[in-house]
């Protein structure tokens, strides 16, 4: 049934015996499926423009032209719903979608990256929690969110970041903590930075430190600095990770006349007061040899070996800046 652009009433009748549609469809004079006017159809479908509706509207799924969102989750596809097109999904359970895409439990971005949401429920919201705990029993269990990282697109390598989010537990053995690991191809946890109410364990290979005055921060690195003359061989300084600790590290051959190096990057690399260290040497000497690191009056300050030296000598020296 079509109505016309001046039509009175209906010109054919649109209900049947026992009140049933006798029409396949009611439309309008312009309907255009998915361009322009309306249609209600027999076999229940419809299709509006654009609508205003005042009450609660009931769906088991409704399905956009880049998303669906249904009993199992609200997923987002690009650039259409379909294979390999899922880019965002929020699910309370992991599974696989009716395109065949498989999705985590929580919030999963493109790329495999994952928000999930507390696995257990707070103790507060379950009943058997509050109950075994008023009694003095409560469970070992505790609350998890996850912010796990993409992983690898190399073909057979899955390894990515992920962090853990953790409560204490309800029957109060664990304290809240919170972890950074790296997961290996093999999907196996390596946890490198723990943090709870003992403070902060890191496990590392390195860590570097941070030139003094950079903004941003500038990774620290060795130092050149320059020999006393008639020497031939290093001499370094950096700033240590601990920012209060720097470290000298310098090796002299022949047999040169200079006593003092050439001067550190900046005050920065000096300590507060004169510190004296004992200095390797080889070769036939007169008297020990000492290292003089000191602040000086004419900033930066002056790094002196005390004595002339007749033989090689070396150091690597860690001296604190405070």
């Amino acid at each position: 049934m079509v109505f016309k652009p001046g039509a009175i009433g209906f010109q054919n009748p649109p209900v049947g015996l026992n009140g049933t549609i006798a029409r396949t469809q009611f439309k309008s004079v312009n309907y255009v499926p998915g361009v322009s006017g309306w249609a209600i159809f027999q076999n229940g479908n419809a299709e509006f423009n654009n609508g205003i509706f005042r009450g609660t509207i009931t769906a088991s799924v409704f399905q956009g032209t880049s998303f669906v969102i249904n009993q199992n989750g609200i997923f987002f596809y690009y650039p259409t719903p379909g294979a390999g097109n899922l880019v965002i999904s929020i699910a309370t359970v992991g599974g696989t979608d009716q395109y065949g895409n498989a999705y985590p439990t929580g919030v999963s971005l493109a790329g495999n990256t994952r928000i999930t949401f507390p696995a257990n429920p707070a103790i507060e919201q379950d009943y058997g929690f509050i109950q075994s705990a008023a009694g003095g029993t409560p469970p070992a269990t505790f609350t998890q969110t996850f912010i796990v990282g993409p992983q690898s697109n190399a073909v057979g390598f899955k390894d990515r970041i992920a962090s853990q989010y953790n409560s204490s537990n309800h029957d109060g053995s664990s304290h809240a903590n919170f972890n950074l690991a790296y997961v290996d191809n093999a999907g196996s946890s390596h946890f490198y930075h723990v943090m709870d109410i003992n403070g902060v364990n890191i496990s590392t290979g390195k860590i570097t430190g941070i030139q003094p005055g950079t903004s941003p921060a500038i990774q620290e690195g060795w130092h050149a600095v320059t020999l006393p003359t008639g020497w031939t061989g290093t001499a370094r300084v950096k700033i240590l990770a601990e920012q209060q600790f720097a470290c000298f590290d310098f090796q002299l051959n022949g047999a040169g006349s200079g006593t003092t190096f050439g001067t550190f990057p900046s005050a920065a690399y000096y300590p507060t007061i004169a510190r004296h260290f004992p200095v390797a040497q080889t070769g036939s000497i007169a008297s020990p040899i000492r290292l003089l690191i000191s602040p000086s009056p004419t900033a930066p300050g002056l790094a002196q070996v005390a004595s002339t030296i007749p033989a090689s000598i070396g150091a690597c020296i860690v001296y604190p800046l405070d």
